[in-house]
């Protein structure tokens, strides 16, 4: 069975401030909360590490990481976002992501659903030992998404299907409005994941 392995909310900006970004200012605005393990804050970067989430922040880019994805601990990744998003208004924001990375069987990819290449030309060209994955870039919503599936066969016996679903931004509200689709892109993701690994 498939499983969301990662599940990360990258929020891009000009000119973040990360020497601000201690972690008594994150637990102050809500943005982290609980004990944190691991901190490191030097002016071209912050890193917080916590018990769910990890932060990293540098001038350009906020990632925020939820360590161990579950349907019921995905709100607590979006919280987080929105809350540095609340907390930095003024910021001049530029773009948000949301990813996903699933977990499959390897046994049940299967990519003739979205790709059936003619395997006589392929060895022709690459010989027998050859394997074929897919990129694919795609509009849904606001968002460019790149999906990333990766070669059947091998040896592996599980193989990981990602997600990326980028939306450019110009404002702290916009910025909210692209976390709040955290969700709804999730499902799209898995609807996808039915598609090219049904057995998962």
């Amino acid at each position: 069975m498939a499983s969301l392995d990662q599940a990360s909310i990258v929020v891009l900006a000009q000119n973040y401030n990360p020497s601000i970004v201690s972690k008594e200012w994150l637990q102050r605005k809500g943005v982290l909360t609980g004990p944190v393990s691991n901190f490191v804050h030097a002016p071209p970067v912050s890193m917080v590490e916590g018990v769910e989430l990890g932060l990293l922040l540098d001038e350009n880019r906020l990632q925020l990481v939820l360590k161990q994805p579950r349907t019921e601990n995905l709100d607590r990744l979006t919280g987080c976002a929105n809350r540095f998003v609340e907390a930095l208004p003024e910021t001049p924001y530029t773009a948000v992501g949301l990813n996903f990375r699933f977990s499959v069987r390897a046994s049940s990819l299967n990519q003739s659903a979205i790709l059936t290449p003619k395997k006589a030309k392929l060895r022709q060209l690459f010989g027998s030992g050859y394997q074929v994955g897919s990129r694919i870039t795609f509009a849904h919503d606001r968002f460019r998404v790149t999906a990333q599936i990766p070669a059947e066969g091998g040896t592996e016996e599980v193989k990981y299907i990602s997600f990326n679903f980028h939306a450019g931004v110009t404002d702290a509200a916009e910025a909210r409005q692209m976390i709040a689709e955290h969700r709804t892109m999730l499902t799209r993701a898995e609807s996808i994941l039915a598609g090219v690994a049904p057995d998962g």
